[in-house]
This record gives structure tokens, sequence and C-alpha cells, in this order.
């Protein structure tokens, strides 16, 4: 292990809020200074990145989650400590999603401008200009292949593989550091 996202998705109720992930940030940095013995980043074994938030609008989510956009999350004096910035783009229809009818499911090709994978680029975008030494890495994505499940349609398993294809060359086209698929929705019997 080399790198410690610090939080999953830390919005909304019951999670802590903007004041709590500022702490956990905080205690965070502390806890490598001294273990480290270093103030510099680069000293340390291991990096720190950002749960995921959103950079593609600050508004609220669609549960009413208050806390959801990246700029809100770090403060700039720890910016500079954290080497990754996360970000979950499951593609969603976003104009659906932000109106909160998640029955849309997660259908959106990875290329289309309505859904939200796309976002990853308002990401970079927010990344190149606060913290432009950091990397941002997916770490979620999918789509469902076999069965409709919280909203999700399915896609079937050969749509659901040339979706992935396409998602990883679009992510490596625009220097994705790494993306991981996570079936959030799949099932054993239904991968």
């Amino acid at each position: 292990v080399n790198v410690r996202e610090i939080g999953n998705e830390p919005w909304g109720d019951p999670y802590p809020g903007k004041d709590g992930y500022h702490q956990l940030l905080i205690g965070t940095v502390a806890a490598c200074r001294e273990y480290y013995g270093s103030n510099n980043p680069a000293n340390w074994r291991i990096e720190l990145s950002l749960a995921a938030f959103r950079a593609h609008s600050s508004s609220p989510g669609p549960f009413g989650e208050q806390f959801y956009y990246v700029d809100e999350a770090i403060p700039d004096s720890l910016k500079q400590y954290f080497g990754y910035a996360s970000i979950h783009p499951y593609a969603f229809n976003i104009p659906q999603f932000n109106a909160g009818n998640l029955s849309a499911g997660v259908t959106e090709t990875p290329e289309s401008d309505d859904g939200a994978f796309l976002t990853f680029k308002n990401m970079i975008d927010w990344k190149n200009q606060k913290m432009p030494n950091a990397k941002v890495n997916i770490t979620e994505f999918g789509w469902n292949a076999g069965v409709f499940n919280d909203g999700c349609g399915a896609l079937g398993e050969s749509t659901q593989a040339a979706y992935y294809m396409r998602a990883y060359l679009l992510a490596a086209r625009f220097n994705i550091h790494k993306a991981f698929v996570y079936g959030y929705t799949d099932q054993n019997e239904y991968p």
C-alpha cells in the first residue's frame, strides 16, 4: 500500500460533513508529519488522496448532499500534502441524476456528453488549477450487466465489456493515473 484515500464518499448524512472531513485531513497530515519526522510529503512512504468528490458542479447532490464539491473538501493549507484527487464518475444521465431521478440508471455510454463518466475531465481541470502536482484516480466506475438493481438498468455482458474497454481508453487518453471498476450492483449470478 502506497496511497491512502482519506474517506470514500464522506458527503451527506450521517457522514462527517465538511468540518469533520477537514479534521480527518488535518489529523492525517499531522500523523504523517510526526510518524515520518518530516513536513515534506516527498519524504513519507505513503501518499495521501482525497476522497471521491465531484468537480463539475458545486450544487447539492441528488440526495441533498451539501458537501459534494471538491473545492470545499480540502483547505488550501493542506493541498501540498495530497498527491491524488479521486472521483466516482458513474455514467448516470446528469440532468436526470441531478433532478433525483435515479431510475434512469447507469446507462449512458462512456463518451456521452449527457453521462457523468466524462466528469473526470472536470476533476482534471480542477486539479490543474488547485493542485497541479496531484494525479487523478477514478476509484469507482462501472455498468450493471445482468439485472435491474437499485434503479440501474441491465446492459448485458457484451455491452458492459465494451463500455469498460472504452472507459479505460478514455481514462488513458486523459492521463488518469488509475481507474478501478466497481460493480456495486452486480451479483454473483449476474456479473
